[in-house]
């Protein structure tokens, strides 16, 4: 039933140090532009590193960028941040937690130094840096990072709701591992509510189908995160209303044989089968395996 959270988590993580690197950067001459392309170029080699699993040779690769960056931007520029977000990505995914703490430090005090709190790319640093307190297990330092950046972000006058989303969706995910789930649920109510208005204005305005289409997938993710956390506190017929919801919605958009589909009816199915309904819950997990 976690999935669709740790998925969405893991796309906000990303998000944040793409936005980060592609938008940090000084006023330039043309050198400094075509460095700044090339550096971009070596985040994206770090992060398809990173994807693969090669850990050892990310490390370089990140290295290699920091080098460049501290040359083109100089050691304490906001610009330097996204290259120091990089070694500290690896290091999180080697485990090293304590080398990944002090290099995302060190970009969260020069992107706040030089920007603000309450500027995108501070706020995205405080988020990946609240991510890694919980993994370690920083409970009450993650939460004040958080919600930080939910007042940052609140703060802005492009206050985006898919960035609101996540940081909220985050700090519900917080508060679910330490089982504070009546403080989980104003903050996944409030993510749907922002999706649903996302997507509502989207097909007002008319945009492309494809971006209402994708809008309405983010509104059933949020249906199936408010329902993993019904399913938690044993709320079964809220939990299994919304499940129908989200599976009506992505079955309406994908189709059915679609993986995301395949997962709700796998979470409709554990949810039956914890409820006794056995043979609802055979066929429901017979149907996802298809």
């Amino acid at each position: 039933m976690q999935s669709s959270i740790k998925t969405g988590l893991i796309c906000i993580a990303t998000l944040a140090v793409l936005m980060m690197s592609r938008s940090v950067c000084p006023a330039a001459s043309a050198d400094n532009s075509a460095q700044h392309d090339l550096l971009l170029m070596r985040y994206d080699r770090v992060n398809r590193l990173l994807r693969a699993g090669s850990l050892d040779e990310a490390m370089r690769e990140a290295q290699k960028a920091l080098a460049a960056a501290r040359r083109v931007y100089g050691p304490n520029a906001a610009a330097t941040a996204p290259a120091i977000d990089r070694v500290a990505a690896v290091f999180r995914a080697m485990g090293h937690f304590r080398d990944a703490e002090q290099y995302m430090l060190r970009a969260l005090e020069l992107v706040r130094r030089e920007l603000g709190d309450r500027h995108p790319h501070s706020i995205a640093a405080m988020n990946n840096l609240a991510g890694l307190y919980k993994e370690m297990g920083r409970y009450g330092e993650a939460e004040k990072l958080y919600r930080q950046a939910i007042e940052g972000q609140r703060a802005l006058q492009d206050n985006r709701p898919g960035d609101e989303i996540g940081l909220l969706s985050n700090l519900a995910v917080l508060h679910m591992i330490n089982t504070r789930y009546a403080e989980a649920e104003p903050l996944l109510i409030r993510a749907l509510q922002l999706a649903e208005k996302s997507a509502e204005r989207d097909w007002l305005t008319e945009r492309m189908k494809l971006s209402t289409d994708r809008q309405q997938l983010e509104v059933a993710r949020r249906m199936q995160n408010l329902a993993n956390l019904y399913f938690k506190m044993k709320r079964y017929q809220d939990s299994e209303a919304l499940t129908l919801k989200a599976l009506d919605v992505c079955r309406r958009i994908v189709g059915d044989a679609h993986p995301e589909v395949a997962r709700i009816k796998s979470d409709l199915g554990v949810l039956y089968f914890s409820t006794g309904a056995y043979v609802k819950a055979e066929a429901m997990m017979s149907d996802a395996i298809k």
